[in-house]
């Protein structure tokens, strides 16, 4: 008689069953960047590129000529560095992954989340307004807030407990609301 070859279960059931245990696992949601965000961007690189050129094409040997190349280059840089790919809510922390580095706010730190329809109207103090999305310090009806946002009808605003407000969006963003608000209460509860 052939030997039976025992394999482990296709699935298994959790001997716990304990209300916390969608909190220890990570949500992702896509950012995405609206049409005007990426025609925007693509007419941002265009003049860029012209200018570029003309000062390049212009070079007599002054070296001021390459201070504008440079600052251009440098605002791509910037605006690339800042400009939101992904929204992580982890078990203790929220994590907004940028296309360089990320940016992490804890969770024990989040006074309020709730959705942000007024950021089109708000005033930008310092940063990208439009290209790869819009990042930076910005002012409005809520105040003051840093944002990493790629559409701006999908926001939502996030208050801590440091006095800091943060607006950005995501694909779902009433579902990511409603999880950041459960977990949170769940906090407050415990």
């Amino acid at each position: 008689m052939p030997a039976v070859k025992r394999c482990a279960p296709a699935f298994s059931f959790s001997t716990t069953n304990s209300r916390y245990s969608m909190d220890s696992k990570d949500l992702t949601f896509k950012v995405t960047i609206n049409k005007a965000v990426k025609r925007l961007t693509v007419v941002f690189f265009a003049l860029i590129l012209i200018a570029i050129i003309i000062c390049l094409a212009t070079y007599s040997g002054n070296n001021a000529n390459l201070i504008i190349p440079a600052i251009l280059a440098l605002a791509v840089v910037v605006s690339l560095w800042y400009s939101p790919k992904q929204i992580t809510l982890g078990p203790e922390t929220l994590t907004v992954k940028r296309r360089i580095g990320s940016r992490k706010i804890p969770l024990v730190n989040i006074i309020s989340i709730e959705r942000y329809e007024g950021m089109w109207t708000d005033i930008r103090i310092c940063g990208i307004g439009g290209v790869f999305g819009f990042t930076g310090w910005f002012t409005g009806d809520k105040g003051r807030y840093f944002a990493y946002v790629g559409d701006h009808h999908n926001a939502f605003i996030i208050t801590t407990s440091k006095k800091r407000k943060y607006v950005m969006s995501c694909d779902r963003p009433d579902e990511l609301v409603a999880e950041v608000k459960r977990r949170i209460g769940t906090r407050n509860e415990a």
